[in-house]
């Protein structure tokens, strides 16, 4: 499935003892905190929905980036017109 080559990859970028996988990472952003479910301190692993599903701001997608240089983002769904505003978000990954 693509979820399970995903997560080889996964693993594959981040099999480097010295830098172990977190679960549940907090990441402090203006003073909010952002969960992000499974990372070590390069590679993120987020889910689609938390992320883009999730009321965040341009700020919050920037400190994803400048913090982790790869980000995963799974069980991303086909959209329609009606859920535009989470299509808008994810735009952040293509770059």
């Amino acid at each position: 499935t693509t979820r399970a080559e995903i997560n080889k990859l996964f693993s594959a970028f981040t099999s480097i003892p010295a830098d172990p996988v977190v679960e549940g990472r907090k990441l402090k952003i203006w003073g909010r905190t952002l969960l992000v479910p499974k990372s070590t301190s390069r590679v993120a692993m987020f889910n689609f929905e938390d992320l883009c599903g999730a009321p965040l701001s341009a700020a919050d997608y920037l400190e994803v980036t400048c913090t982790f240089g790869t980000v995963f983002v799974c069980d991303v769904k086909k959209m329609g017109l009606g859920e535009k505003d989470k299509v808008i978000r994810s735009q952040f990954k293509m770059y």
